[in-house]
């Protein structure tokens, strides 16, 4: 009754308290507690609140939506049958911040970005664009339909994927999405008047990435995409279960990405270069934790086994102390880094942000731990410049800011 709680007899070290009341959002405090010493640690209680109303072009969704503030954390609001919703938030939300909405039978599953600050306990009305975008896969050499082609896509601060407000995989039903038997996928409710990327990802294909673009709120677009038949060599992830939306990267001494391909469910894959023992493979998929190795050597086959290793979860988050707010963030495994783009992406499909933003905390989830884990704090997103090299490779950020993970919340700036 007091809203005191005490702990006695504590281990000198760093702690991390959580602190849940039903529904509300968790609040996370870290504290160093030493040697015959008497700490103490003051929680306030306080939350920003939001009301307004969902809309498409308008008008009232066709069924209520679940709202994610926060990307990688439980739906914090869902609208009642006029598009109304109520939500209770830790934070206030912050210019580019990116929304997640979906209805429940994941019909209507598509993003918003916040385009300004957004004042705490006021109202917030998102109105989401009618747009679509159908998307056609057809054999660069035929002509014909590509049918079971994955699609990825998201919208950018320009042209360069290292701008990313969002990129993901598109879901249908809670399962990744594929192009039909005549190659195409619609995707609706894009975001307008921002740089749209898609990729298209299939086994006996090359990933292709047509040019960006951009779509106003109401438009409709058919964008064919040709593919190029894949060729080379063949290759299997060995896993103890199927594997959704699998992707390998080569990555290069020097940051150079070197090929990406997809992984079928079987685990069976084909790329088209011989890779050198110095590149870092890494592999990501939804149901997969993170694996990140050094390049093996293989004969016919090239076959990689997902070791039994124990699997990390923890967040990283910048102090009041630090200077820098928002940041690039990856991790190294051992003495290997694992690429940026990987990461980013393992980050997206397992639910989390691509980057950590005011100040977090950022949710690092299923990284299988082969080896010590460090995580690497980089700049700011909006001071990088674009490239699509893994910017942790280039000189200038080498020597970055660096701590072991060693329990749930990595802490820089103290």
């Amino acid at each position: 009754r007091s809203g005191i709680l005490r702990f006695d007899d504590l281990q000198a070290g760093k702690y991390v308290f959580d602190v849940r009341y039903r529904e509300l959002p968790d609040i996370t405090r870290e504290i160093t507690v030493g040697k015959f010493a008497e700490e103490s640690i003051r929680l306030p209680i306080e939350y920003s609140t939001l009301f307004g109303t969902v809309t498409i072009a308008g008008k009232e969704p066709p069924a209520p939506m679940k709202i994610d503030f926060y990307w990688n954390g439980p739906p914090r609001a869902m609208t009642d049958a006029h598009g109304e919703y109520f939500a209770v938030l830790a934070k206030p939300l912050v210019k580019d911040r990116v929304i997640h909405l979906r209805t429940c039978d994941g019909t209507t599953d598509t993003q918003f970005i916040i385009d300004r600050d957004v004042a705490p306990n006021s109202r917030f009305d998102i109105d989401l664009p009618s747009n679509k975008l159908v998307v056609e896969a057809v054999d660069a050499k035929s002509g014909g339909p590509v049918a079971g082609a994955l699609v990825r896509y998201g919208a950018f601060r320009s042209e360069e994927m290292s701008s990313t407000y969002y990129f993901r995989l598109a879901m249908q039903n809670d399962t990744p999405a594929h192009t039909a038997s005549d190659g195409k996928y619609t995707v609706e409710n894009i975001s307008p008047d921002k740089t749209i990327h898609i990729c298209l990802e299939h086994d006996d294909y090359e990933r292709t990435c047509p040019d960006t673009f951009k779509m106003t709120s109401d438009e409709t677009k058919t964008l064919r995409i040709p593919m190029q038949p894949r060729s080379g060599y063949r290759g299997r992830i060995i896993a103890l279960q199927p594997i959704a939306a699998g992707q390998i990267y080569w990555y290069s001494a020097d940051g150079q990405q070197t090929e990406s391909v997809p992984v079928k469910e079987d685990g069976s894959f084909r790329f088209n270069r011989q890779h050198v023992p110095d590149e870092v493979l890494a592999f990501v998929s939804i149901n997969v934790p993170l694996f990140v190795a050094r390049q093996p050597q293989f004969d016919d086959v090239l076959e990689i086994a997902i070791p039994a290793a124990p699997v990390r979860r923890f967040e990283v988050a910048l102090s009041e102390e630090s200077a820098q707010t928002d940041a690039l963030v990856t991790i190294a495994v051992g003495e290997i880094i694992v690429p940026y783009p990987a990461f980013s992406q393992h980050l997206a499909l397992h639910g989390s942000m691509l980057d950590l933003r005011n100040r977090g905390p950022l949710l690092v989830p299923d990284i299988l731990e082969t080896g010590p884990i460090t995580v690497l704090l980089g700049p700011p997103p909006s001071t990088v410049t674009p490239s699509r090299n893994d910017l942790f490779r280039l000189p200038q950020y080498r020597n970055v800011p660096r701590k072991p993970v060693t329990g749930p919340m990595v802490m820089f700036g103290r």
